[in-house]
């Protein structure tokens, strides 16, 4: 069988709602393409995100496909969908309905809304791995497991897929692409999205997890080692960003897995995102000598109460200390903060921005809080079927991004801030194109 695997494009870098679609690579349509391959199907991914591609050229290629797989989000947007679903259906227009396969976020909440928009036959509910497998070993997608498909009018919802067991995933496919379409103005050009766990251990109650599942799976160190060589020396990616939800949950994987990496010959600078109290100087400097040059940190709120509701309680003192050692060994940080949590008050919003300068990481980014369905946020405040509200009611959405505009300003125009972290500005040469990509990360 022949499959084509599309990733749409979503508008600009920074859309509308302020999603960043960043040209990453689709790490779920690789898996997927993987998948396929071995099974002895032709593969071939369409990659809208990074080449805009006319509508006449797509439709070309799904005549030659027995089948179409769309993602709504690939596996870097899992967390944060896009909200608006608009470019999605836009790429589908003109495709044949009857080969059309949706998979990601949109679909999973809500499959039969996702079959009308997009008049699909067929949705992937949850990580779409584990559907393709069944799919295989069934080869008819009415009998797959996860999928949601017409039936003489009704949409039938089959019994969900059980969790993918990640050390069965081969190689994503990555000679699928091509690295030059790559990067992450952060880290650098070339760049590799790969995953040694998926899922998360924690509750906050604003994190969107239908994708992954309860608790956390992890691969095999040998083979995060072994999907490093195929990504680094086989398909010349020069950085990668291990997209885990919290890279070092457990202390002894992640040191095990940063001493492997320190004992091999593969020498590559590489990022991740962690919650900050799971990490400590020994682990960070483990961390940095194994390759790690960013790290990102979900701080969300600086006002205490809020803390203790999202179950994010920040020590200060110990945050303080683990950024500057960061900094110290020639790591950059990125610290996220939220402001349009419920009965926030413009004091609470100052408090945020207070302890962002505080923490003073090297880049900071600041946003709206997106109470996805599903997560408690979202149902303390909507009706069950509310289709991805922009924010919570009553959230003074215009007064917020203002106030997003100010601290941006406030935190960037510091010049001790500036001169501190010019390395970083300056880091990979070109200081107008770092320049660009910069102002597109943090505005």
């Amino acid at each position: 069988m022949k499959f084509l695997l599309i990733n749409p494009r979503w508008q600009t870098l920074v859309g509308p709602d302020r999603r960043f679609n960043r040209p990453w690579p689709p790490l779920s349509l690789l898996n997927c393409a993987a998948i396929l391959d071995r099974a002895g199907h032709t593969v071939k991914i369409i990659d809208a995100r990074v080449n805009e591609i006319r509508k006449e050229d797509i439709q070309r290629l799904s005549s030659w496909a027995d089948f179409i797989l769309m993602t709504s989000s690939p596996l870097d947007r899992w967390q944060c969908p896009n909200l608006d679903v608009g470019p999605l259906l836009s790429c589908a227009e003109g495709l044949p309905k009857e080969k059309l396969i949706l998979c990601g976020v949109h679909g999973t909440l809500f499959p039969e809304r996702m079959c009308t928009l997009t008049e699909t036959n067929y949705v992937i509910r949850g990580e779409p791995e584990s559907a393709i497998y069944d799919y295989i070993n069934k080869s008819k997608w009415e009998d797959t497991l996860g999928v949601s498909y017409r039936n003489n009018g009704k949409i039938i919802h089959n019994i969900q897929c059980p969790p993918l067991n990640l050390s069965d995933l081969p190689y994503p496919l990555y000679n699928l692409i091509n690295p030059i379409h790559y990067y992450y103005e952060l880290l650098g050009r070339k760049f590799a999205l790969l995953e040694t766990s998926r899922g998360c251990q924690y509750q906050c109650p604003f994190c969107l997890k239908v994708m992954y599942g309860k608790g956390v799976r992890i691969k095999p160190i040998q083979q995060v080692l072994d999907e490093i060589s195929f990504v680094i020396n086989r398909n010349k990616f020069h950085c990668i960003y291990f997209i885990d939800i919290d890279f070092s949950f457990n202390e002894q994987r992640t040191t095990e897995l940063c001493n492997s990496l320190i004992r091999s010959d593969l020498c590559f600078p590489w990022a991740c995102q962690t919650r900050l109290d799971n990490m400590n100087e020994e682990l960070l400097t483990t961390m940095y000598k194994a390759g790690c040059r960013l790290i990102h940190f979900g701080i969300e709120t600086g006002k205490h109460s809020t803390q203790q509701d999202i179950r994010k309680e920040i020590e200060v003192a110990k945050a303080r200390i683990i950024i500057k050692r960061a900094h110290k060994l020639g790591m950059a940080t990125a610290c996220f903060f939220i402001f349009g949590f419920p009965h926030e008050t413009r004091r609470d919003r100052e408090e945020t921005l207070d302890l962002a300068l505080t923490l003073n990481s090297t880049y900071a980014s600041f946003h709206l809080l997106s109470p996805y369905p599903t997560t408690p946020v979202f149902k303390d405040h909507f009706a069950e079927g509310d289709f991805f509200p922009e924010c919570l009611p009553d959230t003074p959405v215009s007064e917020v991004n203002s106030w997003i505009k100010y601290s941006i300003f406030r935190y960037y125009s510091r010049p001790n801030h500036i001169l501190k972290n010019i390395r970083f500005y300056l880091r990979d040469g070109n200081i107008l194109n770092k320049i660009r990509l910069y102002k597109e990360f943090i505005w």
